[in-house]
Order: structure tokens, then C-alpha cells, then sequence
């Protein structure tokens, strides 16, 4: 008796460990990704990038309005 009062619980345990475990995995790969030197050097060029055209779109004189 006590096996067919646990199946509804046991159902959500067990979608409950099959997204902990995807977000698991997730996290995992993310953080062993954009902590390579390659997302490093990505985030530097893109830094230059937007500091060199900055004043072709006059990024300083928006600031000055607000």
C-alpha cells in the first residue's frame, strides 16, 4: 500500500532530477566555455570594438543628455 502512495511522489522526484541533472549539465559546459581564453579574447575585441565606433555613434554625447 505504502508503494502506491509513493508513485505520485516518486513521478516529480524524478522530473525533478531530470531538470536538476539538464541544469547540471547546462552550468557545466557554460562555465567551462565562457571561462576559456578564447570567450576571454572574444570579450576584449568586442570591448575594442565598441570602444573604437563609440564616437562615430556619439556614445559620449547621449550620456551628457541624461
Amino acid at each position: 500500500m505504502q508503494k502506491e502512495t509513493l508513485r505520485p511522489q516518486e513521478k516529480s522526484r524524478d522530473v525533478f532530477c531530470v531538470v536538476s541533472d539538464a541544469f547540471r549539465l547546462f552550468a557545466k559546459r557554460s562555465s567551462s566555455m565562457l571561462g576559456s581564453a578564447w570567450a576571454f579574447a572574444a570579450a576584449i575585441l568586442i570591448i575594442l570594438i565598441w570602444g573604437l565606433t563609440g564616437p562615430m555613434f556619439h556614445y559620449s554625447h547621449l550620456a551628457a543628455h541624461y
